[in-house]
């Protein structure tokens, strides 16, 4: 991916991007992103809503006189208010950053559609990235662990197993999710591919086909 110098709208996704020559270099693919502040309240507004909520079903159950509705009818109003933080969150700063996709990605891209008749290579896994103590535990930098394989599938067919880790496609690190995609999709449907997982504390090479869907 390319980084861009300026911060287009949301709206400018797919433009074309030309160096100072005015050559093509890319295609824009705006990212927006939230600060961490944002993030950080919404979670703290969750949390005060759902106790407030638990207070006043508590309270109701204990204070029934009159003197106390109008406050119960506060603290339901503040729950539902917090419920939906975003009301709170007007006018706090966004990011956006700009990002394309280079030139040369996007011609192999259409090229290997094409050839392939749109279709995509497919394993027939469930995946998620190793978490920073599965490294530390399996003295790993990184992984892609296997959660479920899909009956009938090519994973299935060619002996990947849930709770592999896979590490590598062809030679080539799958340590994320990004590493994986970029590697599949460098793959055509029928290929045959070596995989690199961590099994029961040891690395096992597997040959898979792909298939398509």
């Amino acid at each position: 991916m390319l980084q861009l110098s300026l911060s287009p709208a949301l709206a400018d996704a797919g433009g074309l991007v030309a160096d100072y020559k005015g050559r093509l270099v890319g295609m824009v693919a705006s990212a927006y992103l939230r600060p961490p502040m944002v993030e950080q309240i919404e979670r703290l507004l969750s949390l005060l809503a759902r106790r407030v909520d638990s207070f006043t079903r508590y309270a109701e159950k204990l204070l029934k006189d009159k003197g106390v509705e109008k406050h119960l009818k506060e603290l339901r109003e503040a729950a539902r208010r917090l419920a939906f933080p975003e009301r709170f969150l007007e006018g706090l700063p966004t990011v956006s950053v700009a990002f394309a996709v280079p030139a040369a990605q996007i011609v192999a891209a259409v090229k290997r559609i094409t050839s392939s008749g749109g279709k995509k290579p497919w394993v027939g896994i469930q995946v998620r990235v190793l978490n920073e103590t599965e490294k530390r535990q399996l003295r790993l930098p990184g992984g892609v662990k296997v959660l479920s394989v899909v009956p009938n599938s090519p994973a299935e067919k060619f002996g990947l197993k849930k709770h592999d880790v896979l590490l590598s496609i062809d030679g080539k690190q799958t340590l994320n999710m990004e590493q994986l995609r970029r590697v599949l999709m460098s793959r055509h449907p029928g290929q045959t591919v070596t995989l690199t997982v961590f099994r029961q504390g040891r690395r096992v090479k597997l040959k898979l086909t792909l298939g398509s869907r």
